[in-house]
């Protein structure tokens, strides 16, 4: 028992960290709509926390062993939107969708698992992943904000528990269960499941439905984060290959929201021409 000790000190700090971090930006996202809300949702908000933790501890080489997994990890993600969108538009609800989603995660992680993972590979298993999820996809409004937008604390800190939990014990058991599963562990989509229950039980599903399916453009921040990860934890030491990974998805996030913004004005714009007509 006093071998765990540590384990669990480690454990309950580190999902202490991550759950304020998570609490801190969601109620930034979930107040400007379901694409604005997906820029947020796609940030690296595990494998961010989780990585640095590593950072602390482990060498350049089994940051960049973890970040292809975490890489090749989205492809798998990607199939993950679809069977949730499809099942939560037909039959509403979270848990269904949930488990419809992980399913295809599942298969998804399991051929990610047949293969020698190379940085060619994992961008092609991220391409094929980002296929399915745009062939698969619906139709929905992207930039309205929902009518009930105040979130009750309780739901912030319980989405901030389960994701900081799940990040905490990735990170503190990489030592022991290797670069390979810590990575996919933080590829898990942990956040988007914690993200589509609280929407669900405060927007409803189609929200909901709407904020996962914009992910499709805005996961572009975790690959960013993935692959530069991956490529200066080559070249500079494990925190020095962390602070430009984290850095990089800032700027896809600005880019994403300036389009983002623009969509939803050209939408406001074609709507008002519609009803003048």
């Amino acid at each position: 028992m006093e071998d765990l000790g540590p384990i669990l000190f480690g454990v309950a700090w580190k999902a202490s960290v991550t759950a304020v971090v998570l609490l801190l930006v969601s109620k930034v996202g979930e107040r400007l709509g379901p694409f604005m809300a997906s820029i947020v949702m796609a940030f690296p908000m595990n494998a961010g926390p989780g990585y640095f933790f590593l950072a602390m501890t482990e060498e350049p080489q089994f940051m960049a062993a973890g970040a292809l997994p975490s890489l090749a990890g989205t492809g798998a993600v990607f199939m993950f939107i679809p069977a949730y969108v499809h099942v939560a538009s037909r039959w509403g609800g979270f848990v269904l969708p949930m488990l419809a989603g992980i399913a295809s995660w599942s298969v998804g992680a399991w051929v990610i698992a047949q293969i020698d993972l190379t940085m060619p590979w994992a961008f092609v298993l991220t391409a094929g992943g980002a296929a399915i999820a745009v062939i698969f996809s619906r139709k929905f409004d992207f930039h309205s904000v929902p009518k009930f937008t105040r979130v009750p604390f309780r739901f912030m800190v319980l989405r901030a528990i389960v994701g900081g939990t799940i990040v905490a014990l990735a990170a503190t058991l990489a030592n022991i269960v290797g670069p390979y599963i810590a990575g996919m562990a933080f590829a898990f989509p942990t956040t988007i499941c914690a993200t589509m229950w609280m929407m669900t039980r405060l927007f409803g599903a189609t929200f909901a439905a709407a904020t996962i399916q914009s992910a499709r453009l805005t996961m572009i921040n975790y690959i960013t984060f993935c692959a530069v990860l991956y490529i200066s934890a080559q070249h500079l030491t494990s925190m020095q290959a962390w602070t430009i990974a984290i850095i990089a998805p800032m700027f896809t996030s600005a880019g994403l929201a300036l389009f983002g913004h623009r969509a939803k004005v050209r939408a406001a714009a074609k709507h008002r021409s519609d009803l003048a007509a």
